[in-house]
């Protein structure tokens, strides 16, 4: 397949997001998932307001999630708004304690938007939020499934950890 719209591409960059998910264990089945958001303009411009601005940082956004149990459950979340383009922006950084109690499943980024979005919301740590779902997910699996167990089972769904009694 050729690449007719990469070959395209003849200039730098103006703007580049970048979103960086961790997840760290912290035993119990429990883990801290920890996603960034940062968007930064790469050349001079102008604000919404026709006033210059120069190339910088825009959004830095941290969310923090605490996750567990079965199915994988928001417990706890924080955020923090380093950069921010508009002293309003910080006004929804309460909201996140909505989606506390949620749970990663199917319907789960309809969920977050509709928690999150819209305009009383922050498009950014929606989007955020919404890529933490399934980072959370592959971090829960990494962490707590390192080896295939006899008696796991998996018939087109996927279960929880098999405990044994």
């Amino acid at each position: 397949m050729t690449s007719r719209l990469k070959n395209l591409i003849r200039e730098n960059p103006v703007h580049e997001r970048r979103i960086e998910v961790r997840t760290y264990p912290l035993g119990d089945d429990q883990l801290i998932v920890e996603g960034r958001l940062r968007d930064e303009r790469l050349v001079k411009g102008y604000e919404w307001n026709e006033q210059p601005c120069s190339p910088g940082v825009i959004h830095l956004i941290c969310v923090r999630l605490l996750v567990g149990n079965w199915p994988v459950t928001i417990l706890d979340a924080e955020a923090e708004m380093e950069e921010i383009p508009h002293r309003l922006c910080p006004t929804i950084l309460d909201g996140v304690k909505k989606i506390v109690g949620l749970p990663i499943i199917a319907g789960y980024s309809e969920k977050i938007t509709g928690l999150l979005g819209g305009v009383r919301g922050c498009n950014h740590l929606t989007h955020l939020i919404v890529d933490m779902g399934t980072a959370a997910l592959h971090g829960y699996w990494t962490n707590y499934v390192p080896h295939p167990s006899p008696d796991a089972t998996f018939s087109g769904r996927i279960y929880g950890p098999v405990k044994s009694d």
